[in-house]
Order: C-alpha cells, then structure tokens, then sequence
C-alpha cells in the first residue's frame, strides 16, 4: 500500500498519489484502491488521509465555514455577497 510521492512535492491532475486502504481529500479522487491528484498543487498526507494543496485556487464555501465577504449588490431580499469564491453568496 504505497504512497508515491513525498509530503509537500509538487502533484499535477492524473498523478497516481497512492494505492491501498487511504481516504481521498480535497483535490484528490478514488478510483477503485487508488487515489489521484485533480488539481496542481502539493501533495500532503496524514492518518491515511490523502489531499492535495492547490497552488492556485478560489475558496469553495462549505457548511459550517466562517466567511468574510464584500457587499456588492443589495437586493429586496437580501444582499449579494462577494466571498472570494467562484460564487456569489446571497445573504437573507
């Protein structure tokens, strides 16, 4: 069950990150007991836990995040919301 690159190395889309019993994490998907990178960044791994750091990204909100944003539309239902992501949030 290898792991095929060391920690903080430079991992491109398609890179075979690693074979066996690990999770895949952000920037990484599983493809039956291998785990490939999908996006440029560097590979970092922990407790069988595989990710990678994109180099160049946007933030992707999630449930349950803190966010900092700029008002940049207000609207008769609430505010358009710029968070530095590729999408606009709409706070009610």
């Amino acid at each position: 069950m290898p792991i095929f690159f060391e920690k903080r190395e430079i991992v491109v889309p398609g890179d075979l990150l690693a074979e066996g019993d690990y999770i895949a994490g952000e920037n990484t998907f599983k493809e039956r007991n291998r785990i490939y990178a999908s996006r440029v960044g560097l590979i970092e791994y922990a407790n069988k836990k595989i990710h990678v750091v994109a180099l160049r990204a946007f933030y992707v909100p999630r449930v349950g995040d803190t966010v900092i944003g700029k008002i940049v539309e207000v609207g008769v239902s609430g505010w358009i919301v710029d968070i530095n992501s590729p999408y606009l949030a709409l706070l009610r």
